[in-house]
């Protein structure tokens, strides 16, 4: 799928999408088309839509209304710009669902006719009323109606609006050269664009050249082949791979990223290139456990890493230098990881578990007693399942513990000889004899790393600690910062196979930005009054985009300017803008102030 979506993308490289229809003129008397939405039985099953009609036929501006079954479909799309033709409508109301997913639909309804794309108000009946109110149907009726007059008063004070364009660098950095930023940069690389990957570190592949990591992270597959595989691609790849090297600073945009990188020895000094977009690979880090469970001071408690290095030994290495092979061991599950402490991972590791089945299934192989103390197996991997099954035939005994009751493990200060534990079915505690003992350890966020970076690239973290995507469903991989995008293990912890999908669609989704010569971007943006800015920096402390910026005005007075490729309109600055100098473009004071006006001083006329 991925070499396919390259293939596509080859051909598709500078390609523009047809301009739409010269636009209109939207001046003169406001004339306003209202169309209700049935939405199936989501808003008629609550409401009369065509009561709602009738009653929007009363307002000032309105020249023409309807109602529809489906307002998003094909033929109702068409019906809206046949009356906005026939009527010669210059602003349009749906009253129908919400904006996030279908606001996009009817702009370019509008903009197929040759209006602008942003004279078209959405009101949102059906999240903010009827599904919200189903229980009394007829104060929804009341509220609908309001909405609709709201939206409608908001309507007749929308402003045409036009895109604002930037040129778009064709070159890619990528962060981090574990396995998911070097599959990224490979795919990227095989898009036919220029790539520089950089690794703070002398070498590449991240946690798979931790010694058991190869194979124990890859959750039975052969991560060190796959790991070899990468590095000979990247090889022969035109990558500009950058060891030994570091993020410093970024400014810039979608499109126009200026990048300072640094290098991580003595005396390096700070270079400078030029992106169209970021890829963060980063990576996470295990969870060291000394402390809990006797691990470090029990010479026979070890966690799943160190266990993974003994296994490509004999047995009589499993138990620890000089010591007699083991006759028993127990798994501990989810150390941490889905734990609320400082320093865990409150989320669950998802490698761990078919990491323990394989090496429980190797132990049971050699004659060794295993049990494993779980809260929840997950077996999410490709094959885990039938591994877990085949485990259980081989003897493994899996016995779950509750969530808040931690085993014990108990012996002398040097030696475990079990592991107490309370076993959920039998609901009382029982005792496993254990000649090792296994904590199976989790990823955490890299403590180092992601604060650094996080100041750096303005990415919120997640309440797990780690970079936060936009939307997992809605936005995979994409963050809140245009044109930088997060994969692998740096969105959470996750198995070698996910890292490498994330990493492809990474670099899918940074090749169709580059693909473009230009990008239009939303022009729903911050706007400065030059005349009533006093250059207080208030807006540029409050921003999380790094929008605004001061500058000499005029008089000589430092004035506030908006970076239009780094503006979210989200409308912070203007909220917090002590002297009022900062607009929001299609936000504007008269438009919301119509909105409340027509709720609190509308008369209803005969």
């Amino acid at each position: 799928a991925v070499e396919a979506a390259v293939h596509v993308l080859d051909h598709r490289q500078g390609t523009e999408e047809a301009p739409p229809p010269q636009m209109r003129e939207a001046g003169g008397e406001p004339r306003v088309g209202v169309f209700v939405c049935h939405c199936g039985a989501n808003i008629a099953g609550v409401v009369d839509p065509v009561g709602l009609a009738a009653e929007a036929r009363k307002l000032p501006g309105v020249v023409y209304v309807t109602d529809d079954s489906f307002a998003c479909a094909d033929v109702a799309q068409r019906a809206i710009e046949a009356a906005i033709a026939e009527h010669r409508l210059n602003r349009v109301v749906v009253a129908a669902c919400t904006p996030r997913t279908h606001e996009p639909v009817f702009r370019e309804v509008l903009a197929r006719t040759g209006l602008n794309p942003y004279l078209v108000e959405m009101v949102n009946i059906r999240d903010q009323c009827t599904w919200v109110h189903a229980h009394v149907p007829d104060k929804a009726y009341l509220r609908a109606r309001d909405q609709i007059r709201m939206g409608v008063a908001r309507a007749v004070k929308l402003e045409p609006l036009t895109a604002v364009e930037v040129q778009v660098n064709r070159r890619a950095l990528v962060v981090g050269g574990g396995v998911a930023g070097m599959r990224a940069a490979i795919d990227l690389d095989a898009q036919g664009y220029e790539v520089v990957l950089i690794e703070k570190t002398g070498s590449l592949g991240g946690i798979l050249q931790d010694p058991g990591l190869e194979t124990l992270y890859g959750s039975g597959a052969p991560g060190a082949q796959k790991l070899a595989a990468l590095r000979d691609q990247l090889a022969s790849s035109r990558v500009d791979v950058r060891l030994r090297t570091d993020l410093a600073a970024v400014h810039g945009y979608l499109g126009n990223f200026r990048i300072e990188l640094t290098g991580t020895g003595k005396g390096s000094k700070i270079s400078a290139i030029e992106t169209g977009t970021i890829i963060l690979a980063t990576g996470a880090r295990i969870y060291d456990p000394t402390g809990s469970f006797g691990h470090g001071t029990k010479r026979n408690v070890v966690t799943s890493v160190q266990l993974e290095q003994r296994l490509a030994d004999t047995g009589d290495k499993l138990f620890g230098e000089g010591g007699a092979p083991p006759a028993s061991a127990v798994f501990i599950q989810c150390v941490g990881s889905r734990r609320e402490r400082e320093g865990c991972n409150p989320g669950c590791s998802r490698y761990c578990c078919p990491a323990t089945v394989q090496q429980a299934l190797q132990l049971a192989r050699r004659g060794v007693k295993t049990t494993v103390l779980y809260r929840d197996m997950r077996c999410v991997s490709p094959g885990a399942e039938e591994l877990y099954r085949e485990a259980r035939g081989a003897g493994v005994l899996f016995i779950r513990v509750p969530d808040d009751h931690e085993p014990e493990v108990v012996g002398t200060k040097t030696i475990a000889k079990g592991v107490v534990a309370r076993d959920v079915m039998l609901g009382r505690d029982i005792e496993a004899p254990a000649d090792l003992v296994v904590l199976a350890v989790g990823m955490i966020p890299d403590a180092e790393v992601v604060p650094r970076l996080r100041e750096i690239l303005k990415i919120p973290l997640g309440p797990d600690g780690f970079f936060m995507e936009r939307h997992p469903e809605l936005g995979p991989v994409e963050t809140v910062i245009d044109g930088v995008f997060v994969c692998g293990s740096a969105v959470g912890a996750k198995p070698i196979s996910d890292s490498l999908n994330e990493a492809a669609a990474a670099a899918g989704k940074a090749g169709q930005i580059m693909s473009r010569t230009k990008l239009a971007l939303e022009p729903t943006l911050a706007e400065v009054d030059p005349l009533r800015c006093r250059g207080c920096g208030t807006c540029l402390e409050i921003c999380e985009f790094n929008a605004p910026s001061l500058a000499p005005g005029e008089l000589g007075v430092p004035v506030a300017t908006i970076n239009k490729a780094s503006c979210k309109g989200c409308g912070t600055c203007v909220a917090w803008c002590p002297g009022g100098a900062i607009t929001a473009r299609h936000f504007t004071d008269p438009q919301i102030e119509a909105m409340m006006e027509s709720l609190l001083l509308w008369e209803e006329t005969p």
